[in-house]
């Protein structure tokens, strides 16, 4: 063998090597059509890589040396590149496909057979650089395009999928090869190469993450290997800023370029970046493009955590050393080390989910403010004197992200604080619109979905019709539309109810899988057992606190409680406890020590699960109830929902659920006892499985926890049944304290606020069976869901309201003096004759609410929406409504005496008989209002617009009227005696 200065020659001239380049190239083509497995020959459930080695070494008819190592370990890289990249093809399309690949490379391996090629230390830092590999790139780009015939791949894409996955190849080779290659290596190092290992390290690190981006495929896509780069389009952000004169401004961003420019500031006064939004909007997905992006900067040294693989009960630090030593196998020893520090290489920590660290019992501001003081010690670990060493982006969903902003009020710019915005085209100030930072993206989306799978670039009606836009609004929503067909037919339906995604999907899988035709898996499973199973291990995730991973352990232990064991048992029987043959679907992969546990692709299948889990779980208790057995009904409930809360997210799911679930029913009876078993555990409460270790306290949260489900599953229960037909209801036992407590549990029971819990209020009638108005004086109900509640003669002064939303609620005849409704929205509520004295009501949208005859007396409505709300003989005497809206509102022989209305918008509203006296109506709009025998006697009305509105008999004694626009306003009999009218007034 020759050995020349570059290192070791990768072709020699040595007549007893058997296998000619030639015969290798023609596996490569087989590689490309038959796959990886199938051409080495490995068994399932081996290592292939080991496997692969193996046989291609043991394919020498000489002794290994250090050329045949070199060769083999090209060899089986690019075929693994390869495998990564190759989409499946049936068994009538692998022969013809075989023929015509081997022709395609019969030039190139004649041609590398006249080359001389070597490998050196090089190799390792970057595989890409080999001289052989840039010779047979091209023909292999050419090969792996005519196999995917079907989908008309783009070269370029394919030519840097090829690179990424070649140089991810070769580190998974040196890992997985059991030290067959370490002679080869040995040979190659020298005292500068072993001082460089961190670097080689780094390198290989950074090609994983070029590979998660741009090869890995995305989930629901591994028969045609569609990666996350060839369907990502740039995401936009919006920052917020308050203005000098308390304006909120809303500052449109491309997000990667404005998080690219943050980093190369490397200002040491604005060390995080929080991205956040809500779920499927993006999030991860740039994170993953962003450590992509970093990977190809020198000066940049990106880590990417994803924080569902996080032990919060560990330092942070330690943890994400594991990641980076244990899981990502990469790096020797931890590069999370001071002696690390460089301020010409800052860290650059991805910190992917804040939410996902959610855990049972632990609230969002308690994981905030733990979460924050860990990412604080990292960042110091890495910390420079007076510089930048580290920097850390943190995404997770909107509410535990802007808690998290909200802690770091003193510590982070407001433009470090950045929303997703989704695919929706935006609406700027007038002249923005043409920026492609304003404009409909899902065309944009669909076109690269469309190249990327071989479809029409036509975009379908689903994606342009404003009926699906809550579906189309997303990236992740896009996809599974796109995935589960709706985007084509029957969009329609996905519109009224976006559960009908999620359900083709799942039964599109199992169908796949296990249904008629069935591929790839024995095991037979009837669809009802397949639902079971995948239930269960949503719940088992849900228990762990976080829906998404489940562990062996939790599985087996819901398996007890859903009494699915025996289906479990008959999977194991035909399968041999294979859990990842049951992992085989696109949201759903293997996880935990030894592959025995789950997690899914995407947090919101688990969420969508539970939903279903819970529902199934209700209907098995309502219909197998018998009337004696209330608690064992109760105790069977606390065994499936004592150990987590229900979320926001599962809550959504769980309604349109049982929307679908009860569609064209009338349950009476059903309703009934579920109206029941809520009335027992509001008084007599539930009893709660007792585990080793807890204390009152924990009990206490899985009461609570078990109640928020029960809750949760009523009013889903509720807001089904037709609006014409009675629904059960709750039995307060004339215990008019009995609500607040509930919710007061609901919050803050075991002593940790759930803000999940207001969630469930939503349609309950808080008056219930036996018509007891609730006393509910200073209640917790911020950002509470309380639409079409029924409060209605309740005593709910002082309670904090604020950002909730009360959408028809009736709170008609109701006690709110003093109350916080601030950015709340009441549209088409009823708060007539309420008393609402002094409360506070800044930005609430009162879209025709009922407020006849309310008592707003020093209300502040500054900002307030009032547009056709019925104020009619309402007394909002000295109240501050300010640059309210009141367009169209109804404010007849309503008492505004001494009312603040200063640029209040009142255009064509109806004041017949109002008072207005002292009102200030300073450059308020009155165009088209009716103000027909209004008293405004010594009201300000400078600058006012009363063009065209009716004045007629109005008593406008002493008023202000200069600069006052009076163009076709009627003043037929109005007082105007000592009005001021000036000469501008027209």
């Amino acid at each position: 063998m020759a050995v020349g200065e570059s290192g070791q020659k990768i072709k020699g001239s040595n007549p007893k090597i058997a296998i000619e380049w030639s015969q290798l190239v023609s596996g490569v083509a087989e590689v490309a059509v038959r796959g990886f497995a199938t051409f080495f020959g490995a068994n399932e459930g081996v290592n292939t890589i080991a496997a692969a080695v193996s046989t291609t070494l043991s394919s020498f008819k000489v002794e290994v040396g250090d050329a045949e190592r070199a060769r083999a370990l090209v060899f089986v890289s690019l075929a693994w590149a390869i495998e990564q990249i190759s989409a499946d093809l049936s068994e009538e399309e692998q022969g013809q496909a075989l023929k015509e690949t081997r022709n395609l490379l019969k030039g190139t391996s004649e041609k590398i057979e006249k080359g001389d090629y070597s490998i050196n230390s090089s190799f390792f830092h970057k595989p890409v650089s080999l001289p052989l590999y840039q010779e047979i790139r091209t023909s292999i780009v050419e090969l792996l395009a005519h196999v995917r015939r079907d989908i008309e791949p783009d070269p370029t894409v394919l030519g840097a999928k090829l690179d990424a996955a070649f140089n991810q190849g070769v580190y998974e080779v040196l890992r997985d090869s059991g030290g067959s290659f370490d002679p080869l290596k040995d040979g190659l190092d020298n005292p500068a190469a072993s001082a460089n290992a961190m670097e080689r390290e780094w390198e290989q690190y950074r090609a994983q993450l070029r590979y998660a981006f741009n090869v890995a495929p995305v989930f629901g896509q591994r028969d045609t290997r569609i990666s996350l780069s060839q369907l990502y389009v740039p995401l936009r952000g919006c920052w917020t800023e308050v203005s000098s004169s308390n304006e909120i401004l809303n500052n449109i961003v491309d997000l990667e370029r404005s998080t690219l420019d943050w980093i190369s500031e490397r200002d040491i006064r604005r060390p995080i970046r929080l991205i956040y939004g809500g779920p499927g909007s993006g999030k991860s997905s740039f994170g993953r493009r962003l450590a992509s992006v970093l990977a190809d900067h020198e000066d940049i040294r990106p880590i990417f955590v994803p924080l569902e693989h996080v032990d919060l009960s560990n330092e942070l630090v330690d943890e994400v050393s594991r990641l980076l030593v244990a899981e990502a196998k990469v790096f020797s020893s931890s590069p999370i080390d001071y002696r690390q520090a460089d301020v010409n290489r800052p860290f650059c920590l991805i910190f992917d989910g804040l939410d996902e660290l959610a855990m049972p019992g632990l609230a969002a501001d308690n994981l905030a403010r733990e979460v924050l003081e860990e990412v604080d010690k990292v960042l110091k670990a890495l910390g420079v004197p007076n510089a930048c060493g580290a920097m850390a982006v943190i995404t997770g969903r909107e509410p535990i992200v802007k808690i998290t902003k909200d802690r770091l009020k003193k510590k982070i710019a407001e433009q470090d604080a950045v929303e997703v915005l989704g695919f929706l085209p935006l609406q700027g100030n007038g002249s923005e619109p043409e920026d492609p930072l304003y404009q409909d993206q899902r065309p944009v989306w669909w076109k690269r979905y469309a190249i990327a799978t071989g479809q029409s670039e036509e975009v379908p009606e689903a994606l342009q019709s404003s009926n699906l836009e809550e579906l189309s609004a997303e990236p992740l929503l896009c996809y599974l539309l796109a995935m589960s067909g709706y985007t084509n037919d029957n969009w329609e339906d996905a519109a009224i109810n976006p559960n009908r995604v999620y359900d083709k999907l799942f039964r599109d899988i199992y169908q796949r899988l296990w249904g008629g035709g069935a591929v790839g898996v024995q095991a037979e499973l009837d669809e009802d057992q397949y639902d079971r199973l995948m239930e269960a291990i949503a719940i088992a995730a849900w228990w762990s606190g976080e829906s998404r991973v489940a562990s062996e352990k939790d599985f087996l232990n819901v398996l007890t409680v859903l009494n699915a064991q025996s289906v479990w048992e008959e999977f194991c029987n035909d399968q041999k406890e294979d859990y990842k043959n049951l992992a085989l679907t696109f949201y759903l992969r293997t996880s935990d020590n030894g592959g025995k546990g789950f997690e899914f692709s995407h947090r919101s299948f688990g969420e969508y699960l539970v939903a279903r889990a819970l529902w199934r779980a209700v209907e098995e208790i309502l219909c197998e109830f018998k009337p004696q057995f209330y608690s064992d009904a109760l105790q069977r409930w606390a065994r499936l929902t004592s150990f987590s809360p229900v979320t926001r997210e599962i809550l959504i799911f769980l309604r349109r659920h049982v929307l679908l679930a009860w569609e064209g029913k009338y349950e009476e009876e059903k309703q009934k006892i579920l109206a029941d078993l809520m009335t027992i555990s509001i008084h007599d409460g539930v009893m709660v499985p007792v585990s080793d270790g807890d204390t009152w306290r924990s009990l206490e949260k899985k009461q609570r926890n078990s109640e928020i489900s029960l809750m949760a599953c009523y009013s889903a229960a509720t807001l089904a049944v037709p609006a014409e037909e009675p629904f059960a209801l709750i039995d307060w036992r004339g215990n008019q304290f009995a609500a607040r407590s509930l919710v007061e549990r609901m919050v803050f029971g075991g002593g940790l606020r759930i803000d999940s819990g207001l969630q469930m209020l939503k349609g309950i009638d808080f008056l219930g069976k036996d018509k007891t108005a609730p006393w509910m004086v200073g209640t917790f109900m911020y950002e509470a869901d309380l639409s079409y509640a029924n409060l209605s003669g309740g005593v709910l002064g002082d309670t904090d309201f604020s950002g909730g939303l009360l959408i028809r609620a009736n709170l008609s005849k109701t006690i709110l003096n003093f109350s916080n409704f601030n950015h709340s929205v009441l549209m088409h509520a009823d708060l007539s004759g309420s008393q609402i004295a002094y409360a506070q009501l800044q930005g609430a949208d009162l879209y025709r609410a009922n407020m006849e005859n309310c008592d707003l007396e020093q209300a502040n409505l500054t900002d307030g929406i009032l547009r056709s709300a019925n104020l009619k003989n309402a007394v909002i005497q000295g109240a501050d409504l300010s640059e309210a809206i009141l367009v169209d509102a109804n404010l007849e022989g309503a008492n505004l005496s001494q009312a603040n209305l200063k640029i209040a918008n009142l255009e064509s509203a109806r004041l017949v008989g109002a008072n207005l006296d002292e009102a200030n109506l300073k450059d308020a709009n009155l165009k088209n209002s009716n103000l027909e025998g209004a008293s405004l006697q010594g009201a300000d009305l400078r600058n006012a617009n009363l063009e065209g509105a009716n004045l007629q008999g109005a008593d406008l004694d002493n008023a202000n009227l200069e600069g006052a626009n009076l163009q076709g306003a009627n003043l037929d009999n109005a007082n105007l005696e000592r009005a001021l009218l000036g000469a501008e007034s027209r």
